[in-house]
């Protein structure tokens, strides 16, 4: 199989499509994990800052084994590389294995820790009437973010209210 062929066999399977939804799959489980430092990391940062990108496709022989098609995908937390994933799988397209890969988790929860002050921020910003967009601009945060976080406390108001 050349190269046209793979992108074709590729594009024919699906799969940059099994292996983003199989990344998702693979976090959301793990997760529910206990006592792991990349679960507890996954579970404290928002997961929507995370942005994906197809690095590479690769066709491997393992003797005495198979054929098998991967595909690694390069994870960005807020256009930070923070890692990969690499999805395998058979060449009649079937899933077969996956990998997480995360550098340096420490500079991850780095990042979510700024992230969590970012969150404080917003916050008290809000709570001085300041501009939505500013906030965002000011915070990095994600518009929709902040105007869930002004949700939050007009909810919270409206309950000490009555």
């Amino acid at each position: 199989m050349d190269t046209v062929d793979l992108k074709e066999w590729i594009e024919t399977n699906n799969i940059e499509q099994k292996t983003i939804q199989g990344f998702w799959k693979y976090v959301n489980n793990r997760k529910k994990e206990l006592d792991d430092d990349t679960a507890d990391v996954l579970n404290f940062i928002e997961l929507n800052n995370i942005r994906l990108e197809i690095k590479k496709a690769s066709l491997s022989v393992i003797y005495n084994y198979g054929d098998f098609v991967s595909l690694l995908i390069d994870i960005y937390f807020k256009e930070h590389y923070i890692g990969s994933y690499e999805s395998i799988f058979t060449l009649s397209g079937e899933y077969a294995d996956d990998f997480l890969k995360i550098d340096d988790i420490d500079y991850l929860w780095r990042l979510a820790f700024v992230e969590e002050r970012n969150i404080e921020i917003a916050r008290a910003a809000l709570e001085e009437g300041l501009d939505l967009e500013k906030i965002a601009k000011i915070t990095e945060l994600s518009i929709e973010k902040v105007k869930e976080l002004q949700e939050n406390i007009h909810q919270y108001k409206n309950n000490i209210a009555y």
